[in-house]
């Protein structure tokens, strides 16, 4: 009975994401002003992800209205998301889909924006999800490289 009990109180449980460890990635490298974003076809990891933040405090970048301040799990969506952008110039995505698109699952305005505006600049993989930083592309630049 004892390897059983071990398996149902893994973290993860099998097949879920790793949100615990997705979190230590934003808390050991994020800077204030950071954004976050959450794609995800397999699992929504907003409020696992929130939860398991110990130091960080990236901002919900497409969410118009908290969750608290909506009185429900979601928050309100961002209607106009070029807007709600402002001047974030990092964004951590974090992705729970197994597709090899990181934009899969999110609104297509949304996944445009990004595309266009920001670069990954690094990915790290966790069980059953990927955080990616995302760093807004230098100004005059649509390809997002810089230099030469």
């Amino acid at each position: 009975g004892l390897e059983g009990q071990r398996e149902a109180r893994r973290s993860p449980l099998y097949g879920e994401p790793d949100f615990r460890a997705a979190a230590r990635v934003v808390d050991a490298q994020a800077r204030p002003g950071d954004g976050v974003v959450y794609v995800g076809t397999y699992r929504w990891g907003r409020l696992p992800f929130a939860y398991e933040l110990r130091r960080a405090k990236p901002v919900d970048v497409f969410a118009e209205t908290s969750m608290a301040e909506n009185g429900w799990f979601s928050p309100q969506e961002c209607r106009d998301p070029a807007r709600c952008l402002r001047n974030v110039q990092r964004i951590w995505l974090v992705v729970t889909n197994f597709a090899s698109d990181d934009y899969l699952g999110l609104p297509t305005k949304e996944a445009e924006l990004l595309r266009r505006q920001y670069r990954p600049a690094s990915t790290a993989t966790v069980e059953n999800a990927r955080v990616l930083l995302l760093v807004r592309n230098t100004p005059g630049r649509r390809d997002g490289r810089t230099g030469g």
